[in-house]
């Protein structure tokens, strides 16, 4: 991972980062779908791909918002590289932050075309602190925090919210309680590029590569939230 790359994506605004992902990926294949106040951003052939990762490119507070979630995009660019059978789609919204708006777009156009095709969409939101990952299906559990996974389920695919935590806050999260170290970043100017590790995000692809390719899910899941 080039993690001086990533701590220049950081700092830029979410115009700029659009411009940057879709200069990155200028030799794939690029679907970019405009909305009120917005701009999806698809790479990949959507007549083939089986899977989808999903990743929002927006933050609360331009040139922060490190872990959540420059982290993940940077996730989605590094599992990109890696070769597959057939290379998974990648869906960059926009506006998760704002009731996940890019999502809600995304699915009134694609979503019907998808849904026998794609069998599993892995939404990639919070990457970079600590070596624990974390999946939650929130197909299980009803919740007043949502994201991209919600939207996705709602219409009726498989999906599940991938992330990374630190071992206290791993140990907080299962015991039900919110991690207050994390919860002291996220939506603020504490979520700088200095608080994520180019260790965590590595990690963090290989095994979701391993996943992808036909391995076991190495992570634990959530069996209930304590986000609302």
């Amino acid at each position: 991972m080039d993690y001086n790359l990533f701590k220049k994506y950081v700092k830029k605004g979410n115009n700029d980062r659009k411009e940057m992902l879709l200069d990155l990926f200028s030799n794939e294949y690029i679907k970019v779908q405009e909305f009120i106040n917005g701009t999806n951003i698809i790479i990949g052939d959507i007549n083939t791909s089986k899977k989808a990762l999903c990743a929002h490119y927006d933050t609360k507070i331009e040139g922060y918002g490190a872990y959540d979630n420059c982290g993940g995009v940077f996730s989605l660019l590094e599992l990109y590289k890696k070769d597959y059978e057939t290379k998974p789609l990648l869906i960059f919204t926009d506006k998760e932050e704002v009731e996940q708006s890019g999502a809600k777009n995304f699915l009134k156009k694609y979503g019907q075309e998808l849904s026998n095709q794609i069998k599993e969409i892995i939404v990639i939101d919070c990457v970079g602190i600590g070596m624990n990952i974390l999946g939650a299906n929130y197909a299980k559990f009803s919740s007043d925090y949502r994201t991209d996974s919600h939207e996705f389920i709602d219409f009726g695919f498989n999906s599940t919210h991938l992330f990374t935590v630190d071992k206290k806050s791993k140990k907080e999260l299962c015991g039900g309680q919110i991690p207050k170290y994390l919860a002291s970043l996220m939506h603020t100017k504490e979520d700088s590029a200095d608080k994520v590790s180019a260790e965590s995000i590595e990690n963090f692809v290989d095994t979701i590569y391993n996943y992808l390719i036909g391995g076991e899910p190495k992570w634990d899941n959530l069996e209930n939230t304590i986000l609302n």
